[in-house]
């Protein structure tokens, strides 16, 4: 019966399919269902997104419809890319009308990308080594060199007295002290006699 009474009002359908924002290929799609008996038979929605409906020979299109409850009649589900139109053509009046429907799109999951990024270790801080101090050249200690004190001939012997010379052995003694005590003091390089410089000499 129904499938007959599509039939007998194909321009009237026609036109309120276009109305509504349904595009041709759409309607065709939804007269190749209820051709082939491909609709369901379901309470339709209170809350409708289009409605249709005919005075005389005119079409008229109302939208966010809110209708009466327990509404039966049939449904035929055209789907788009991203939405569903649920196409309802209630049994107690035939208005088409339908329910746009956002559709579930399926996103594959895809494990995430991690980066590894390598560690950057910074050098701890560690004590200084204790300074090991440069060693010092020690200068060889100076060896003071002392010329051997050469015994004074008139110490080693004493001059033979000889009778007729004009000196007395007293003499030559007085005269031998008196060199020896000339040549100690300039050794020691505190005396007043001599200027000469001696190893401890600055």
């Amino acid at each position: 019966m129904m499938r007959e009474h599509v039939e007998q009002n194909q321009s009237i359908l026609r036109q309120a399919a276009l109305k509504s924002g349904l595009t041709a290929a759409q309607f065709e799609q939804l007269n190749q269902a209820i051709a082939t008996s491909h609709v369901q038979w379901v309470t339709v929605p209170r809350h409708l997104t289009v409605m249709t409906w005919r005075s005389g020979k005119h079409v008229y299109v109302i939208r966010d419809v809110k209708i009466p409850p327990q509404v039966r009649g049939w449904e035929v589900d055209l789907k788009q890319r991203h939405t569903t139109l649920a196409v309802y053509l209630p049994a107690a009046c035939g208005n088409l009308s339908y329910v746009r429907r956002a559709r579930a799109v399926a996103v594959a999951s895809h494990p995430a990308k991690t980066k590894t990024v390598a560690a950057i270790v910074m050098p701890t801080s560690t004590s200084p080594s204790p300074l090991t101090p440069a060693a010092v050249p020690v200068a060889p200690a100076a060896t003071a060199v002392v010329a051997p004190e050469s015994q004074p001939a008139a110490l080693a012997e004493a001059p033979a007295s000889s009778a007729g010379s004009g000196h007395s052995p007293i003499g030559e003694i007085v005269a031998a002290a008196g060199a020896i005590a000339g040549g100690i003091a300039l050794l020691g390089g505190g005396g007043g006699g001599g200027g000469g410089a001696g190893p401890c000499s600055p």
